[in-house]
């Protein structure tokens, strides 16, 4: 099965009809819709174009690639602009393959193919550096990893941009799994957390506010949490994992 993610309804069309006497053929219009499609459909492959309203390719890949359920689909990234990845770091485009439109569709099939049989060759990993097996979440390396991609959007498009730090008072009273499940529920795309252990959780989001909102929960939840906050277009320098440092520190 294949996943077109496209709001190009021209492309779409031409690519199904390429694409279908190989692969059953299913469509999304966005990264929201690719992301949920992905989860409950669990394709072989799946083609997305970068550049689409609501929630672009990016977001939706990092997304995709951070679920144990979906990360090792392979990813097919479509743009008219052919300048993309040398625009972009490399951690955003992940493990992805890299298609310039417009594409004859036989270009379009062959890749497809090759990143199929590439996936059905590698092994199946249940766990792997970047997912904490106690949480679910980014543990350090995936932190890392997605806030080089958030830095980097939050620059591209003007995006606001606030990397916390949330430490438990008593480490003994924070249980990471229902820690978790509190801070989770407050979160959406393209918000994200991590679980670095012993229930110190880092957090990006838009807003400083908010993190005082998720403080006030965990304590709702009985577990004390005090926070370190630092607002990206203040960092002049400085990667991720040096911004996580210094708040860790």
């Amino acid at each position: 099965m294949a996943l077109l993610v496209d709001d190009d309804p021209i492309f779409s069309r031409v690519a199904t009809m390429a694409l279908s006497a190989h692969y059953r053929v299913e469509l999304a219009r966005d990264g929201n819709e690719a992301v949920e499609r992905a989860k409950a459909l669990l394709p072989d492959v799946i083609i997305m174009d970068v550049f689409m309203p609501n929630r672009d390719g990016l977001d939706a890949l990092r997304e995709i690639q951070s679920r144990p359920d979906t990360a090792q689909i392979p990813v097919i990234l479509l743009s008219s602009r052919p300048e993309l990845p040398s625009r972009v770091r490399p951690q955003e485009l992940g493990a992805a393959e890299f298609l310039s439109k417009p594409m004859p569709p036989v270009t379009l099939v062959n890749a497809v193919q090759a990143v199929v049989q590439q996936s059905r060759a590698r092994p199946r990993l249940t766990a792997g550096a970047g997912n904490d097996p106690e949480t679910g979440l980014y543990d350090q390396v995936g932190v890392v990893n997605a806030l080089e991609q958030e830095l980097s959007r939050s620059v591209r498009y003007g995006r606001p941009c606030t990397l916390a730090v949330l430490k438990p008072l008593a480490v003994t009273q924070a249980d990471p799994a229902v820690c978790a499940a509190v801070v989770r529920k407050q979160l959406t795309p393209p918000d994200f957390v991590g679980h670095l252990g012993q229930g110190v959780f880092v957090v990006v989001l838009p807003a400083r506010q908010l993190v005082s909102k998720l403080v006030g929960l965990l304590a709702e939840a009985r577990v004390a949490y005090r926070s370190r906050t630092l607002d990206v277009k203040e960092v002049s320098e400085g990667g991720a994992e040096q911004l996580l440092e210094k708040l860790i520190s």
